[in-house]
């Protein structure tokens, strides 16, 4: 039976450009009831087109830079703790004006993988694990995808094989 962790606050970010409430993303709170900053740091600058920067918004003094704010109006200081309690936030592109909406991916199917020079900080220290491909005959391979617990319900997912069709 598989256990399952129930989350019970939800953070939204916003689009702070347009009238009412545009929301770019909710997240939940999984990290003693707030939200690690870099996921939702990260997951709006991919939103927005891959533009993150080494800063991650945290630095003030980096004004030209996309940062979290609980305020629409850039009034109110950045986030800069590592975990966020707030409920709601703005994610702000500075290079457009506040009256002016950024552009966002419109899906995933639209969204740019972006290239390994271009990765954020934190994802080029993520090893790349080698695939265990094996060739059954022919034109035909199978590869081993993935044999670790879920990181949430920390049940096994046990072994899985991908055909590979050329």
């Amino acid at each position: 039976m598989p256990r399952f962790v129930a989350f019970s606050q939800s953070i939204y970010t916003y689009h702070p450009s347009y009238p009412g409430n545009h929301r770019l993303l909710t997240l939940h709170a999984s990290d003693d009831g707030g939200l690690y900053y870099d996921v939702a740091y990260y997951a709006c600058c991919v939103v927005a087109g891959n533009i993150w920067t080494q800063y991650q918004g945290k630095d003030p003094e980096q004004k030209e830079h996309p940062f979290l704010s609980e305020s629409r109006d850039r009034s109110e200081p950045r986030a800069t703790d590592n975990i966020l309690r707030a409920k709601r936030y703005y994610f702000h592109v500075p290079k457009y004006a506040p009256d002016e909406p950024f552009p966002v991916i419109a899906s995933f199917r639209h969204w740019q993988y972006p290239l390994a020079t271009k990765l954020p900080h934190p994802w080029r220290g993520i090893p790349e694990e080698p695939l265990d491909v094996r060739r059954l005959g022919g034109d035909t391979y199978v590869v081993k995808i993935h044999d670790e617990p879920c990181r949430f319900t920390v049940e096994p997912t046990y072994v899985e094989l991908g055909y590979v069709v050329p």
